[in-house]
């Protein structure tokens, strides 16, 4: 399943990447025609190799990745992740989502990341701080993760995480009454609330204070 290629990165195997991105294709009803996969240009020393399987859906565009499951935490099913934008997207869209899934999905053993949990946990959410242009452009600064599709491929369990946009004040939301209140459970209740929050290219309203407020008083 797992592997490292000789320059020490991990991959998964011919079989298993190949198995991957034909169930991919049929869980997402990719227009297979014009699906293409992005590579990344370098792959840092001891870290997963993660391409993108990008494909459309009706106006959608969905960037799903394959070989994050090259690493695997015990008793937990195989990761991967996927975003969304509309169609209409310019390439600079499909850009950050790259960016964005290879940040949620990073895992260096010598250097573990700030939000290495991100990847192993629903109802989690990141921070992404270098991207002005994104930032500038939509106004989000991360993303919530949720779990959204688990299925079994060659015999293995693969969960799929979707990552959805998120507004800085929501995120030092979480931030600020993490220490007090269950910080998964503010996560999920956020996620119920944005759960039509789906592209990447679009403004969406964000949480009210108010709202936010409510959901301490949920979970309490």
């Amino acid at each position: 399943m797992n592997m490292k290629n000789i320059l020490g990165y991990y991959e998964l195997s011919k079989s298993a990447s190949a198995a991957l991105q034909k169930e991919i294709g049929n869980l997402f009803e990719f227009d297979t025609v014009n699906s293409r996969v992005v590579h990344p240009q370098k792959t840092p020393a001891d870290c997963v190799h993660i391409d993108i399987f990008v494909g459309q859906k009706d106006d959608e565009n969905i960037f799903v990745s394959f070989g994050a499951s090259a690493r695997k935490r015990r008793d937990f099913p195989y990761i991967e992740v996927f975003a969304k934008t509309k169609r209409e997207t310019t390439d600079a869209y499909a850009d950050i989502c790259y960016n964005l899934i290879n940040d949620v999905c990073y895992n260096n053993e010598k250097i573990p990341p700030k939000y290495f949990a991100a990847l192993l946990n629903g109802f989690e959410y990141c921070f992404f701080d270098s991207y002005t242009k994104y930032h500038d452009t939509t106004g989000y600064w991360g993303v919530f993760i949720l779990p959204e599709i688990n299925t079994k491929i060659s015999g293995k369990e693969y969960l799929f995480y979707q990552i959805v946009p998120a507004y800085k004040e929501e995120l030092e939301f979480v931030e600020k009454n993490s220490n007090m209140y269950d910080y998964k459970k503010i996560c999920e209740a956020i996620v119920e609330q944005i759960s039509d929050r789906q592209y990447f290219d679009v403004k969406y309203d964000m949480l009210s204070e108010k709202q936010l407020n409510d959901i301490l008083n949920q979970i309490i």
